[in-house]
This record gives structure tokens, sequence and C-alpha cells, in this order.
């Protein structure tokens, strides 16, 4: 009789922990970001969460370029963030800012200045390089 009503109250336990968002919360979801452009490389990703002001950036979550056509995995918790990705190419450095990206599930960040994808609420600033002597 002991041992049943340990297995029944771990079954409630279960169910009531697996209903509620507790779960969810701690939860860590795939974040692929993807350089979608033809002729720029990826030097840098940033996030931080949307919800405080005045937060520093993250850590680069990248370790090496991800150049055209390539992507790179990282690892966020549910929530809402800004994300930082900066671009470059020979002459330019580009810093892109997403604002509110709502991370719920595993996605996919394509990366790409002059095409259409995921630019609708970035913010783009195009830095000149220093000339190379």
């Amino acid at each position: 009789m002991k041992k049943l009503s340990y297995i029944l109250g771990f079954i409630i336990l279960t169910v009531t922990l697996s209903s509620c968002d507790l779960l969810n919360s701690i939860m860590s979801y795939r974040v692929t970001i993807h350089n979608a452009d033809i002729d720029k490389y990826i030097t840098s990703v940033y996030v931080k969460d949307f919800s405080y002001t005045g937060e520093r950036w993250s850590k680069n979550y990248i370790t090496d370029f991800i150049y055209p056509n390539e992507a790179h995995n990282i690892y966020i918790q549910s929530g809402t963030y800004d994300v930082r990705v900066i671009l470059e190419d020979d002459n330019y450095s580009y810093d892109i800012v997403y604002d509110n990206v709502y991370i719920h599930s595993d996605m996919t960040l394509d990366i790409c200045i002059d095409c259409k994808i995921n630019n609708e609420n970035a913010k783009i600033t195009k830095t000149s390089k220093p000339d190379k002597k």
C-alpha cells in the first residue's frame, strides 16, 4: 500500500510539473545562425534579454567566422531577446540588431543584408573599415 501511494504521488507530481510553465522556462532551444549573404562573413553574435533595459550584451557566442551559406548553432533559454550580429566584408562592417526575437522553440535566423529575410525589425549600421596600406 505504501508503494502504491508513492507511485500515485509521483504520477500527480509529474502531471502537475508537466502542465505548468516551470519546465518550459528552464529549457534551452537551438538557434541556428545561418549566413544567407553571398559575400559577407559573420564575425560575432551577441544576445541580451529584451525586458531589461541597460543590460549588457552577452559574450560572443561564436569562436570562428560563419562564412556564406554556413551555419552555427547556439543554445538559448526560452524568452524574448535582442540579437546582435556583426557581418563583414573587405570594406565594411555591418552591425545588425534584431529586436524582440521570441525564442520558444528551435529556430533559424537567416542573416542577410541585401535580402528581405528577417530584416523587418532589424537595425543595420554600416561602418567603413580603415584603408589598408
